[in-house]
């Protein structure tokens, strides 16, 4: 459920303002939807990955008595 949340939050334009947009893109020589691609694909990347160690954790508990 956090996921989802997480991925329409980040998918949703408004939270990326057009003048954030222009300053990153001028300060790393990229086009707007390259950053757009890299600031979306890099935080879905980052929600999977905790959430996959939160797993592995919860397993590692489990497994202790």
């Amino acid at each position: 459920m956090a996921t989802i949340v997480f991925m329409v939050i980040l998918i949703n334009p408004k939270v990326l303002s057009k003048d954030f947009i222009t300053y990153m893109t001028d300060l790393f020589t990229i086009t707007a939807n390259q950053l757009t691609t890299w600031i979306v694909g890099g935080g879905i990347f980052l929600f999977i990955v905790s959430a996959a160690i939160s797993i592995f954790d919860g397993f590692r508990k489990a497994r202790i008595r």
